[in-house]
């Protein structure tokens, strides 16, 4: 079996309950279910941990900037791994 690339993403954002269904909202529309996820309060704010594959480095950026502009979300930093 081939390792797959793998997105990994951190997020920022405001307190608010509906940051976390927004953020995951964008993984399901583009049918992706993360193989791993971590979601954080403190000081006001929730960090949010994301890793997923079934997506290119294009598509993995194009996610990237969707979150970006989603209300409530404050920063989104994106590591693309390709496997040996």
């Amino acid at each position: 079996m081939t390792a797959q690339p793998v997105a990994r993403y951190k997020l920022r954002g405001i307190d608010d309950p509906e940051l976390v269904p927004r953020v995951f909202g964008q993984f399901a529309r583009r049918g992706l279910v993360p193989g791993f996820a971590l979601v954080r309060r403190y000081a006001g704010q929730i960090g949010i941990q994301i890793e997923t594959t079934g997506v290119d480095a294009h598509g993995a950026e194009i996610l990237a900037e969707t979150l970006r502009a989603q209300l409530l979300v404050e920063e989104v930093a994106l590591v693309f791994e390709v496997p040996d």
